[in-house]
């Protein structure tokens, strides 16, 4: 239970970044 958790939060930290280097890059390009 404890490692599903723990990959899940894993996976949501991930998306949150790679929306945030998205943003980052979009930024740049406008």
């Amino acid at each position: 239970y404890l490692a599903m958790v723990l990959y899940h939060a894993g996976d949501m930290a991930g998306a949150i970044i790679q929306q945030h280097k998205e943003l980052i890059i979009n930024e740049r390009c406008l």
